[in-house]
């Protein structure tokens, strides 16, 4: 066969077409983006001072080593994404925790399950911090990628109160016309408080996985006197400002607004099973008083909230009813954490992202970048590869159970708790 010959039509147009599947798997796959370090940024100090952020950092020897993916698939963040929201972690132990209840003023039910190490128990505690947890969105302690963090800060003697998102849980019906939000502190509030009146003196340890970041770092912000319970606080995977964050998901880039869309339809699974409460009508006339638009402030659109097709449209058509904020811009505001990571002062922080999360765009992580460099106490760190909450680790194709992830915040509360007690 001469070139002439191989250069036929159909032979090109097989050729162009081998050349766009190859093209496409090397774009997917991230082939050709190595391993690295991850980047740890902290506020250096003058002379040989060394700063909490720095001596932390110095305790967990993970952040001097490589964050290795799985070699086939790991160095994809989309990949990630996909096996994260299908499996959650991989081989997964199902751990039942020891169910709670505590009633907030406005008559809501809110759950959070406390899980012991072997041998521990609510009257033996054991001599760790408590470890606070709270979960990603719309997510309580019944998930796959919670048991083995829990798993891992139990086999290490800690104990674990994980808190459950009101509505997350399916068996645990609503008791008041509210469910989970983006930055909401009060429902935690609850979780602690329980555990200080259950535990006086202990001191805690506070972990926020992606949305629970967020509400975890308005916690401690808002009110600063908070603080004084806590020994050090970590947050994975949180997108800091939810203003500038929702513009983002409805662009293309990153395939962010079909990443979007299955959020959404999550997110209305958990009002579809509550929609007898969400939409039943006000119970009294300070409830049923009207907006600067003339709509009722409380009373949810029913039919627009079921068929929307976005983040936004669910909140504009349920929450900021029910909330009785004026605009969405207001709401998304008051829920944003980057507004308070500054008046974290005095305890340890780690915040953590990865570069290829399909979520949370680089834009959107300059205040974690700015509150580190600026701050002696807290370090933001940001690995390569990891995309959102997934960091599996190891392998070919097959992951470890134990993730990244999990390994960076066990590393993180040990560093606190030896940084403290030295």
């Amino acid at each position: 066969m001469t070139w002439i010959d191989f250069l036929s039509y159909d032979n090109l147009s097989f050729i162009s077409s081998l050349l766009f599947g190859l093209t496409i798997i090397t774009w997917l796959f991230n082939v050709y983006s190595f391993p690295e370090k991850p980047q740890v940024v902290y506020r250096k100090l003058k002379g040989d001072a060394t700063s909490v952020a720095e001596e932390l950092a110095r305790r967990c020897p993970i952040l001097s080593e490589k964050y290795i993916p799985p070699v086939l698939w790991g160095r994809s963040g989309h990949i990630q994404a996909h096996v994260y929201g299908a499996v959650g972690r991989v081989s997964a132990p199902q751990l039942v925790g020891h169910r709670q209840r505590r009633v907030a003023t406005d008559g809501a039910t809110i759950t959070f399950d406390v899980f012991y190490p072997a041998a521990l128990s609510i009257s033996h505690p054991g001599d760790h911090p408590i470890i606070v947890l709270i979960p990603g969105f719309g997510n309580g302690s019944d998930r796959p990628y919670v048991w083995v963090l829990v798993n891992e800060l139990n086999r290490v003697g800690y104990v674990v109160v994980v808190l459950n998102h009101l509505g997350a849980i399916a068996n645990e019906k609503l008791t008041s016309r509210r469910i989970f939000t983006y930055g909401g502190t009060d429902d935690f509030q609850l979780m602690v408080d329980w555990v200080l009146e259950t535990w006086p003196g202990k001191r805690l340890i506070g972990l926020g996985l992606s949305m629970g970041g967020n509400i975890l770092m308005k916690f401690l912000g808002e009110k600063p006197e908070r603080q004084a319970h806590f020994i050090g606080a970590a947050s994975a995977c949180q997108g800091y400002n939810i203003v500038k964050a929702m513009p983002t998901w409805k662009t293309w880039e990153g395939l962010r607004r079909v990443y979007a869309y299955h959020v959404t339809r999550n997110y209305l699974n958990v009002v579809r099973r509550h929609s007898d409460v969400l939409f039943s009508p006000p119970t009294n006339e300070a409830e049923d008083s009207v907006d600067g638009e003339g709509m009722p402030v409380t009373v949810p659109d029913m039919k627009r909230t079921l068929s929307a097709t976005s983040i936004m449209e669910v909140d504009i058509h349920l929450q900021r009813h029910i909330l009785q904020f004026n605009t969405l811009e207001e709401y998304y505001e008051q829920q944003s954490s980057c507004h308070h990571l500054h008046k974290i002062t005095n305890i340890p922080v780690l915040l953590l992202n990865a570069l290829d999360d399909p979520l949370v765009p680089e834009t959107l992580l300059e205040c974690a970048r700015d509150y580190a460099t600026t701050s002696p106490n807290a370090m933001f760190v940001l690995t390569k590869h990891g995309s959102h909450l997934g960091f599996f680790e190891g392998g070919i194709l097959i992951p470890n159970t134990v993730t990244w992830l999990d390994r960076m915040l066990m590393q993180f509360a040990q560093a606190v708790e030896e940084y403290i007690a030295k």
